[in-house]
């Protein structure tokens, strides 16, 4: 994905703080790390091309900041853009805050748990995870934004049928299956009005 030379240098920046910080707090697997720029930046940035509308994103589960600060560091140049990053644990939390402090990303953290952080970030435009739980538990911890609008983007990998089935057993909901441009493998979930049947 073609970005300007600013917002590459900060997601240059953020690749480093990931480095230092794993060695310490285990953010991903050590053989993730030898392509990290399609693996995980790349695989990131993705979620822009799908995104219409809207600017107010909300990341759950953001962890070591994936797909969140490389989306907080593309979305610095909208304006009016901003992603809200979800994170309980503190090590985690303390990453993120580096990470948004030294790339300037436009993201807040909330070290909060997923269950309560509506009450925080009321409204978004769009929902992320990457690798938190399956789309079941997803869509459920998902709902006060999907249920309130929002989209969800969220990238599965090649389990991603059965999840679909088994939330379909448990929601009706409009999907799109998007095949990931980094992994032929992988999907992204793009999911609009789920309803508990």
């Amino acid at each position: 994905m073609a970005v300007s030379r600013e917002t590459e240098a900060y997601l240059t920046q953020y690749e480093t703080l990931f480095r230092t910080w794993n060695a310490r707090i285990n953010l991903a697997s050590s053989a993730t790390l030898s392509d990290f720029r399609a693996r995980h930046i790349e695989d990131s940035l993705q979620l822009l091309h799908l995104a219409k509308a809207g600017r107010q994103w909300i990341d759950l589960g953001s962890g070591g900041g994936l797909p969140g600060i490389p989306l907080g560091i593309a979305l610095a140049e909208q304006d009016g853009a901003h992603i809200h990053l979800v994170e309980s644990n503190r090590k985690k939390t303390a990453f993120l805050l580096s990470c948004v402090a030294q790339c300037r990303a436009a993201a807040s953290v909330h070290p909060v748990r997923i269950e309560v952080a509506s009450e925080q970030v009321t409204k978004a435009d769009y929902v992320t995870a990457r690798a938190l739980a399956p789309l079941t538990d997803l869509l459920s911890l998902a709902e006060p934004w999907l249920s309130n609008g929002a989209v969800g983007l969220f990238h599965k990998g090649r389990s991603h049928e059965g999840e679909i089935a088994d939330a379909k057993s448990r929601y009706s909901f409009e999907m799109t299956v998007h095949q990931s441009l980094i992994d032929q493998e992988s999907v992204i979930l793009r999911i609009q009005n789920p309803v508990r049947l």
